[in-house]
């Protein structure tokens, strides 16, 4: 079987805000036939991983041209557009072919130019027709298009930063044509989530067994229920009961997706967010009930991934946890993405047929239609505490099944805690982690508290949207007199550099005593910006404080440093706000 081998790839890190011409990037960086197995059949790169693991499996391997940025970073378009052309001719030339790998094809350009991955599918599959299967790998941040995914067989995305693990990218997109040139799988648009993913997984649960065993902490498998006098009956697998008596009992039992009757759960077809991380293959059609945190998340992803995507949110204001501004941002650059947000929308019922839903909604318009292959319902979660407390404990909790306690998280029993998503605040790991920590600190005979003031939030969507402290609305509504700095990242050199300039910092600090009150970010690496935000916020840090400190350059943490200036008009970098 002979397998062509091509594509455009590229290093992270890289700092050249200027893209290349195509004669700097002939130099150094594009390779041809032979050449190829030269440089690269012992590195870590995706193209590397293709050649070992066609080797393996018996390909007739043809390399015909590789181009990898290296230092430079990104290239010119019209750079992208020779060397497309020279792989294309070749391929055209060099046929037939009984399979094609692409790698990272137009990872290197420039996002002004969002579909080049679909432009090249597309001529690739005009080359080879439609019997000849085609397989790329992607980075998560790629644009990938409805192109790259109808002219693929397979489509290996990695799910964690680029060029982790790259070599194993290569192998498994390798298997999967040679498994779809074979007629033992039919052709497959496959999201992967890397092995490298599954090991971090093993790692940090087996972590945690070590953790047990090293700090003397036994482990009980099973369904856990809290009876009266703080005994705690546990029943295992088995069925089999045993009742233990302790002198503390914390209960941190979580939270699950809340259901809602409009839209029951069906199946794979209509499913929680749970099910949204399980599907095998993109969905041409994605239907997403709930813009919030977890909505936007999935939403994002498998937008990203190629699918068509429609959020229904039955508010008419979007992410209305979020600083206005910031959500305003937000909602313009998902639009822009190709994500359809629909504001105002109230899910009224679903059903299902031949494989697909449709949901029934009301909005500005009246009733209406649309038609989906899949359905995620994203509308919140809910404390688990079913089957949790005996009737008799006289722990407390409310017609939703939240359990009431103080300020340390103690329950209406003494010697009775909770924490977590079973209590009241935001469901978030990293407080509910806390909140475990500070029990267990107080158990012990500390006075450890928590400041529930500073937890922040994080949406994890591209761009990564976060932040701590109050924002703008609140603070006007409480009658707050702020003064307020922003930077964009269109003015950050490293952000430029990496092609990631959409997004803004901005800080918030009280106008008469200039302490920061808030720290919110749209952009690149929002949730670390927010926590060193955080981190000065903890000391009563003031604007003119994170002003005066010294930021590495070049590094998006600069952009906090200039928002810092700009609250009391000293940005460096762009132009500061006349006072009114």
């Amino acid at each position: 079987m002979r397998i062509a081998i091509l594509g455009i790839s590229h290093e992270t890190n890289t700092f050249s805000i200027v893209p290349a011409t195509y004669e700097e990037f002939e130099k150094v960086h594009i390779l041809r036939g032979e050449e190829i197995f030269d440089q690269f059949a012992d590195s870590e790169y995706t193209i590397s991983g293709y050649i070992q693991g066609a080797e393996e499996l018996g390909f007739d391997i043809v390399p015909l041209m590789y181009a990898v940025t290296g230092p430079i970073g990104t290239i010119t378009k019209d750079a992208y557009d020779r060397l497309s052309s020279e792989m294309l001719g070749m391929l055209r030339d060099q046929g037939p072919w009984d399979g094609v790998l692409i790698s990272n094809h137009g990872a290197a350009v420039s996002e002004e130019f969002p579909d080049m991955d679909g432009e090249f599918t597309r001529a690739v599959r005009e080359i080879v027709g439609p019997d000849v299967p085609v397989g790329i790998t992607l980075d998560m941040h790629a644009n990938i298009s409805k192109d790259t995914v109808a002219n693929t067989d397979v489509c290996v995305v990695w799910r964690t930063c680029p060029h982790l693990d790259t070599k194993l990218r290569g192998r498994k997109t390798a298997e999967l044509i040679y498994r779809t040139v074979r007629g033992e799988i039919n052709p497959v648009q496959f999201i992967e989530m890397p092995p490298m993913l599954v090991n971090i997984v093993k790692q940090f649960t087996g972590g945690v067994t070590a953790l047990f065993k090293a700090n003397g902490v036994t482990s009980i498998e099973g369904h856990g229920k809290l009876l009266a006098g703080k005994k705690v009956e546990v029943t295992d697998a088995d069925g089999k009961t045993t009742v233990y008596q302790a002198e503390n009992v914390i209960l941190a039992s979580g939270s699950r997706p809340i259901e809602i009757p409009p839209a029951p759960l069906t199946d794979d077809i209509i499913v929680d967010s749970t099910g949204a991380l399980e599907f095998t293959s993109v969905p041409k059609k994605l239907g997403v009930i709930g813009a919030g945190i977890i909505g936007m998340e999935l939403g994002s992803v498998w937008r990203r991934l190629g699918a068509e995507v429609v959020v229904f949110e039955a508010l008419d204001k979007f992410m209305v946890a979020a600083d206005d501004q910031i959500a305003k941002e937000a909602l313009k650059t998902f639009t822009k993405q190709g994500l359809q947000i629909r504001l105002g929308a109230r899910v009224t019922g679903t059903e299902i047929k031949r494989k697909q839903v449709t949901v029934s909604f009301t909005d500005a318009e009246g009733e209406q239609q649309l038609t989906f292959d899949k359905l995620i319902v994203a509308v919140g979660r809910r404390a688990y505490t079913e089957n949790l407390l005996a009737a008799d404990t006289g722990v407390d909790m409310d017609e939703r099944g939240v359990i009431f306690v103080d300020d340390y998280c103690t329950t209406s029993v003494p010697g009775v805690y909770a924490v977590g998503d079973v209590v009241r605040g935001t469901m978030l790991a990293h407080k509910a982690s806390e909140e475990g920590v500070m029990v267990a600190e107080r158990i012990a005979g500390h006075k450890t508290a928590m400041n529930y003031d500073l937890v922040p939030a994080v949406v994890y969507t591209h761009p990564e949207i976060a932040w701590v402290g109050k924002n703008e609305q609140q603070l006007k509504a409480e009658g707050v007199e702020v003064n307020v700095g922003v930077f964009p990242f269109a003015a950050n050199g490293r952000a430029v550099a990496a092609n990631e300039t959409g997004g803004m910092v901005k800080v918030i600090a009280d106008a008469k005593t200039d302490r920061v009150l808030g720290v919110h970010v749209i952009g690149p690496s929002a949730a670390e910006l927010v926590q060193q935000g955080a981190i000065g916020m903890e000391f009563g840090t003031s604007a003119e404080d994170l002003g005066m400190m010294v930021f590495s350059h070049p590094t998006v943490s600069e952009a906090l440093h200039e928002a810092a200036l700009a609250v009391n008009g000293h940005a460096i970098h762009v132009a500061n706000r006349k006072k009114r």
